[in-house]
């Protein structure tokens, strides 16, 4: 069972390594600071995801495109439902959609390091 400790450390760190990059959220404190900053984060991290995802789909064959947009169809479906259930460790608690929004960024930000991965060198 994760416990509500682990879970606000989980958020915590978060949004301090995402409050790097995003203005004014080294200090969120409440939930409503912590959800402007996990969603600026998160529309960064998608904004990224999609140019990375175009950039790579470029370089690949028409049967490497089928396979990306099927893998990246696939990836989508499990972020959500992964998201989702982390959320849900708050029911409908405030910080629920604080948990949801911080997934949805870690998520998305290690999806573009995969992504990236598949560019060709040089």
């Amino acid at each position: 069972m994760i416990s509500v400790r682990a879970v606000l450390a989980g958020a915590g760190l978060s949004i301090l390594v995402c409050g790097a990059a995003i203005a004014g959220c080294e200090n969120a404190q409440t939930t409503a600071e912590m959800l402007e900053c996990g969603n600026r984060s998160y529309k960064a991290a998608d904004t990224e995801l999609n140019a990375v995802y175009k950039e790579v789909l470029a370089t690949l064959s028409p049967q490497g495109q089928r396979d990306l947009k099927s893998a990246q169809s696939a990836w989508i479906t499990v972020r959500d439902k992964q998201c989702e259930a982390e959320a849900g460790v708050w029911e409908k608690g405030s910080f629920a959609p604080v948990a949801r929004v911080n997934c949805l960024s870690t998520m998305t930000s290690r999806r573009v390091d995969d992504l990236k991965r598949l560019m060709p060198e040089g």
